[in-house]
């Protein structure tokens, strides 16, 4: 797999996006149609609608013309095939911790078709997993863990979903030892837009397989995968090197020293980033280079020290070693088993960029934008956070 840089910027602010909502009629041979179908389902008329239909990122406030609540690929199915009848657009929602609100089909007057109660999880005797869509990435953890010690790469939140996770990607600091979550499907069942119920794999409805890795949005809504798992590494050491306050010109150096060693040095073992922020001050930046390492603290050691004596010594140092449970969760910031934990909301904007590894940002690049973000990104009005992944993980 190559190496390439992503650069992801998020900022808060406020600000709401609208579309136009279904006709009365149609609505209303929607929800006949449901209700025939037996479907549980919440309409703008209910009380629950409200909270049901908030989006994760305030920015965005849509209105879906209902949600449902499936319990079977059969429901999912019925749900569908309403939806077909009616050009009604459908949007799968798995966790619901969308940037952009897109499980609540990113417009007003889509149908939602909640996954949440699609949560069955089999550990396999070959060690493979088939999970349901509606499980979320730290169940999944706690489930794998708990029933033989395995894992998977994936992210960091815990309330993700698995579908909308595998679907469009699902990167994580373990993706350069593992691969994308997405790498880790061996099959998968699918609902079409039409109603049918398909199984997809590299041997059946292969082109699907190979859409759905990335795309599923576009082709179907996924129920269920099969995944092929590892096991959890015992020692994770988790580590930041971080400067509170350094000249824009000195945040440049460590990034381009940063860079070059993930081109030329990284292990797959060692999952990095680098974070930066305002320090308050014009021309002065918070850098923390941070991450986790999947070994031992001699072998951490060997890795890391290649970066180290390339870079001023670090304001502050914390190099802690987890066990893979409790390395998890501090990633995260909470607790593995969602169902303690009530959803999030932030307000905020986050964009992406990929830097390919043959063609890695240039030396007048890196500085041109730290003196961007120790000049202009410093007197901003907003909270801004700029982070920088490098990876070993475009497929």
């Amino acid at each position: 797999m190559k190496q390439s840089l992503i650069l992801t910027i998020l900022v808060t602010l406020t600000s709401f996006q609208r579309a136009s909502a279904i006709p009365f009629q149609v609505r209303a041979d929607l929800d006949s149609c449901l209700n025939s179908a037996g479907l549980t389902s919440i309409y703008p008329s209910s009380s629950g609608y409200a909270s049901a239909a908030q989006a994760y990122n305030l920015r965005f406030q849509y209105s879906p013309a209902a949600l449902v609540y499936p319990t079977s690929e059969n429901a999912v199915a019925a749900a569908v095939k309403c939806a077909g009848s009616l050009n009604v657009p459908v949007s799968a929602r798995s966790g619901g911790h969308s940037y952009a609100a897109y499980g609540l089909g990113g417009q007003d007057g889509a149908l939602v078709v909640d996954l949440s109660k699609l949560k069955a999880i089999t550990i396999n005797s070959d060690q493979t997993a088939t999970i349901q869509t509606g499980n979320r990435l730290g169940d999944v953890a706690l489930t794998l863990y708990n029933n033989g010690g395995r894992a998977m790469p994936h992210g960091t939140s815990p309330e993700v979903g698995v579908g909308g996770h595998l679907g469009c990607g699902g990167f994580g600091l373990d993706s350069r030892m593992w691969g994308l979550f997405l790498d880790q499907a061996l099959s998968a069942r699918v609902v079409l837009s039409n109603g049918t119920i398909v199984a997809a794999s590299p041997s059946e409805n292969s082109d699907l397989f190979w859409a759905i890795r990335g795309a599923a949005p576009s082709f179907g809504i996924v129920t269920e995968y099969k995944f092929k798992t590892y096991p959890a590494p015992s020692s994770n050491i988790i580590f930041s090197y971080s400067y509170w306050s350094t000249p824009q010109a000195t945040a440049s150096s460590i990034f381009s020293a940063f860079q070059t060693f993930a081109q030329t040095s990284a292990p797959p073992t060692l999952g990095i980033q680098a974070i930066l922020a305002s320090a308050g001050a014009p021309g002065q930046l918070y850098v923390s280079l941070t991450g986790v390492f999947y070994g031992t603290k001699s072998d951490f050691n060997n890795a890391i020290n290649p970066l180290l004596t390339k870079i001023p010594k670090p304001q502050g140092t914390s190099v802690v070693t987890y066990g893979w449970l409790d390395s998890l969760v501090q990633l995260g910031g909470q607790s593995l088993n969602t169902s303690t934990t009530p959803d999030g909301t932030d307000t905020f904007f986050a964009k992406s960029l990929m830097v390919p590894q043959e063609a890695p940002m240039t030396s007048a690049a890196i500085q041109s934008f730290f003196n961007y973000l120790g000049n202009q990104g410093t007197s901003s009005d907003t909270v801004s956070l700029t982070t920088l992944y490098s990876m070993h993980c475009e497929p």
